[in-house]
């Protein structure tokens, strides 16, 4: 299940408390037997971060949400595990 390739391209750029990420991730194919006679297709992932940091009655509240596998890629990291498609999750 190790990837012959592996990749990561991190964008983000923040102002007066907001934080915004763009991630690229690139995994190439894996082989699944030491044989490597099947395997595992490649996959490219974009996901975005963002988050506000700001204070309410001088305690520092942080907000942030995440955008996952923006382009509803089709993937698998295991065998017969299909990864989920685009979702979304926030938090504070």
């Amino acid at each position: 299940y190790t990837p012959i390739h592996r990749g990561l391209v991190r964008v983000q750029a923040g102002q007066q408390g907001w934080l915004l990420a763009v991630i690229g991730t690139f995994t190439s194919k894996r082989y699944l037997t030491t044989t490597n006679e099947s395997e595992l297709e490649g996959f490219a992932l974009l996901n975005a971060h963002f988050s506000k940091s700001f204070f309410w009655k001088k305690n520092k509240i942080s907000l942030h949400g995440q955008a996952l596998n923006l382009l509803n890629t089709t993937y698998q990291n295991m065998a017969q595990h299909a990864m989920p498609g685009r979702n979304f999750r926030i938090g504070a």
